[in-house]
């Protein structure tokens, strides 16, 4: 409604309240009550009435409304399901383990089968296994986790726990990192600490003063396949460091 109607209305509201209510006392003018005397019902009150409604319906459609915030829920999850605290799994290293790698969080498949990279769809085996040039896949998981121990390969997370629905590493939040000071007792032979990814990498700043050196390597998700050669030469030229000098 514009400034020109809220005038007209401002007027005629004016003239009607002021020709039917009268005076601030509520008693009627002069022109009112000889109108008044002829009989005939008045309408100037509901009328001023009405325009008063439509005066503040107007002014009030100017106000800002504040818009209604509504939470989406993904598709297969439930409320609860969103805010969900998941933990890691232990650090799969031992005295002899020189070059760690560490991931953010298991995936949810990770973590149902107890194990790193459980889900087929990540290239880490694929990756380690070529970096190596040991055959990874059609082992046991015991037998790949020893394999790696035998070339002083170690794996670990960035994080401890975190509320995470999915898998998905973006939707992470309230992370607690894990406490690597406790290295140095379990794993000390420990040089050369890789990331797997740059979400991986979040605590090197925590590492750097420990005395470990740090990589970060192209993420081995199955959604990090662009550059598929220049990903394995990354791996290849950081891991096989230690396994060559055995």
């Amino acid at each position: 409604m514009t400034k020109a109607y809220l005038k007209v209305f401002h007027l005629t509201f004016s003239c009607c309240d002021r020709a039917a209510l009268g005076s601030s006392k509520g008693r009627m003018s002069s022109k009112a009550s000889a109108r008044c005397e002829t009989g005939r019902p008045s309408f100037r009150p509901m009328i001023a009435f009405s325009i008063r409604r439509l005066v503040t319906a107007a002014v009030s459609s100017k106000l800002p409304v504040r818009p209604r915030v509504t939470r989406v829920i993904p598709p297969g999850y439930t409320m609860e399901s969103l805010h969900v605290r998941k933990s890691g799994l232990p650090p799969v290293v031992d005295e002899n383990t020189e070059i760690l790698i560490l991931g953010t969080l298991p995936s949810d498949k990770s973590l149902a089968a107890g194990q790193y990279y459980a889900n087929p769809s990540n290239d880490f085996w694929k990756l380690v296994g070529a970096a190596l040039s040991q055959p990874f896949d059609d082992l046991s998981y015991e037998n790949k986790l020893a394999l790696l121990k035998a070339n002083r390969v170690g794996l670990w997370d960035a994080f401890h726990a975190c509320f995470r629905p999915g898998s998905m590493d973006k939707d992470m939040t309230e992370r607690e990192p894990n406490d690597f000071t406790v290295l140095k007792s379990i794993a000390p032979s420990i040089r050369l600490i890789c990331f797997n990814g740059t979400g991986a990498a979040e605590p090197e700043e925590s590492l750097t003063p420990l005395g470990y050196e740090t990589c970060l390597l192209p993420s081995s998700s199955g959604a990090n396949r662009r550059d598929q050669a220049g990903r394995l030469n990354c791996w290849k030229a950081a891991i096989p460091a230690s396994a060559r000098r055995q």
